[in-house]
């Protein structure tokens, strides 16, 4: 083990709210080896997170177009020294052992352990530990013990990008700003139906001081637009911003409703308060940081962890609008913004 680390490289993980999750390592890695120059290994998109996070030095993209004997010599040019896997494939471990980084870290999962130096058992039960706490579990195999929780970093000119958004689009300063995120990568069973997202909407723009941002890639655009469709104070950004855009759009908002996804964790180290909605997934794994509170209705087939409901649905549609309407405005209460009660 190189016990004065000069040059650390650490694999993120590919799923933007992985990333996010397993940020709070950046930091413990940084604090611990204070002279390390620190290297991020991921795709573009996960590596955007970071653009301006104070702890990291260097950023190296994952061509996936590239050979693998390509990658190798790309890592190794660069002399790292420590190497910290934060993704569970057995390529990513072959990838650092062939690169021959004198220390690599990471779970043992999948007959990876033969290419670590330092590794540690995946748990089990992927729902028992919360991703957040498990990425810093990995970093007590080499005596970091420390806790954090995630953040991520806006400039002062992304900031002010936001600013001027808002005011574009004729949204004025004292609104009630509620971000909206109906869809979720990994597939259909993460998302709340679309017609309550819908319900639930109309009944926040009787506010009018509300002003609702509609969230998601460029395959969201069009449920975004069955949502909002003719409703006053709503825009649809589905396919509109880029992930550093959505970040300081996110920040500006007052809270962030979605389902289990990579933008709920953004808003979560953005310190925005969210309101999560879970069925298929864990939030004892993968909730909620911070300001943020989830709604879930226990069913005795939750978590399956599946794309598609291949039954009912009966997670999600235990879900009721009337009981999100309520949460949110507790929400904003607690945060100091608030949405009269509607009779």
């Amino acid at each position: 083990m190189v016990l004065s680390p000069k040059n650390i490289v650490v694999r993120m993980p590919n799923w933007l709210g992985d990333a996010v999750m397993a940020s709070p390592v950046l930091q413990l890695l940084k604090q611990k080896f204070p002279d390390a120059r620190l290297t991020l290994y991921g795709t573009k998109a996960s590596l955007a997170l970071f653009e301006h996070d104070p702890f990291v030095d260097h950023f190296l993209t994952l061509d996936k177009n590239k050979s693998g004997q390509l990658k190798i010599q790309e890592l190794k040019d660069c002399k790292f020294d420590y190497g910290v896997l934060l993704t569970n494939s057995f390529s990513s471990a072959w990838l650092f052992f062939r690169a021959k980084i004198p220390t690599r870290l990471g779970f043992s999962k999948d007959m990876r352990g033969l290419f670590l130096t330092h590794s540690l058992p995946y748990p089990k039960d992927k729902s028992k530990m919360h991703h957040i706490e498990l990425y810093q579990e990995l970093l007590k195999r080499v005596g970091i013990n420390k806790g954090s929780n995630p953040k991520l970093y806006l400039s002062d000119a992304e900031k002010m990008w936001a600013t001027n958004f808002l005011s574009e689009h004729h949204i004025e300063p004292g609104s009630i700003l509620i971000g909206v995120n109906p869809s979720a990568a990994f597939g259909s069973s993460k998302c709340w139906l679309e017609e309550r997202f819908r319900e639930l909407s109309i009944e926040l723009l009787k506010h009018s001081s509300t002003h609702l941002l509609f969230f998601g890639d460029p395959s969201a655009k069009e449920k975004n637009e069955r949502i909002c469709s003719g409703l006053k104070n709503s825009t649809n950004l589905a396919g509109e911003t880029s992930i550093r855009q959505l970040m300081a759009l996110t920040q500006k908002c007052d809270l962030f409703l979605t389902n289990d996804s990579g933008p709920m964790h953004i808003a979560c180290a953005l310190d925005t308060p969210v309101v999560a909605l879970f069925g298929s997934t864990s939030p004892e794994a993968t909730g909620p940081y911070g300001r943020g509170v989830y709604l879930r209705k226990k069913v005795s087939c939750s978590p399956c962890y599946k794309r598609e409901c291949p039954i009912d649905f009966r997670c999600m549609k235990a879900i009721k609008v009337q009981d999100v309407h309520f949460t949110i405005q507790n929400q904003l209460e607690k945060y100091k913004k608030n949405i009269a009660e509607i009779d």
